[in-house]
């Protein structure tokens, strides 16, 4: 996986969630890509006082959806949901 600030930042909040031997694969938008220029390294909200973040993982082999926060001055936030539970709300939505 690629070293990027991105990267580092959802494998440490993944490694917080599910433990340290939490297997963190995939990094990338909802497109499917990594981290980049192109897709913003997957901000999809800047502040002055925070960044956020969006985009898929895979973690222990299952994929989770994303969003994470990183502050200033307080502790970052994140959240993850399985995939097919994205899926089922889009399709019931």
């Amino acid at each position: 996986m690629d070293p990027t600030p991105t990267t580092q930042f959802i494998t440490y909040c993944a490694e917080q969630e599910f433990g340290e031997d939490a297997e963190v694969t995939r990094v990338r938008d909802e497109q499917g890509r990594a981290p980049c220029r192109d897709n913003k390294y997957l901000i999809v909200s800047a502040q002055k006082n925070f960044y956020e973040f969006k985009g898929l993982v895979n973690i222990n082999g299952i994929t989770f959806g994303f969003k994470a926060k990183t502050f200033k001055a307080k502790h970052p936030e994140w959240s993850f949901t399985p995939e097919a539970l994205l899926k089922e709300r889009k399709r019931s939505a």
